[in-house]
């Protein structure tokens, strides 16, 4: 994914049972110390203490009465370039690690 397009994002979705809402905690793993804010309302964003670990964690509606969840990050130039690792958990589903790197 190229941080220079800003076309470009890096989404998930989800399939499941899942109610009319849910939790949903993001980890995001990356190689090099990153700022990570999030736009999403009522997020609660920990970040450990070299900024290279990073734990977004929120509430929202699912999708078409509980089958699925999705979101989708944009990285751009602050953004550091390498190897990222996403988990994403919804209730208490942990869902595969997903690697991805982030070019220029």
């Amino acid at each position: 994914m190229s941080r220079s397009k800003k076309t470009e994002k890096v989404c998930w979705v989800a399939t499941g049972n899942f109610g009319k809402k849910a939790t949903v905690s993001e980890t995001f793993k990356a190689q090099a110390k990153i700022e990570f804010t999030s736009i999403i309302e009522n997020a609660k964003v920990v970040s450990s203490p070299n900024k290279k670990l990073h734990t977004i964690t929120y509430t929202r509606p699912t999708i078409d009465n509980g089958k699925y969840m999705m979101n989708c990050w944009a990285f751009d130039r602050r953004d550091p370039i390498g190897k990222y690792v996403l988990t994403v958990k919804i209730g208490k589903h942990e869902f595969e690690k997903q690697v991805f790197y982030v070019t220029e």
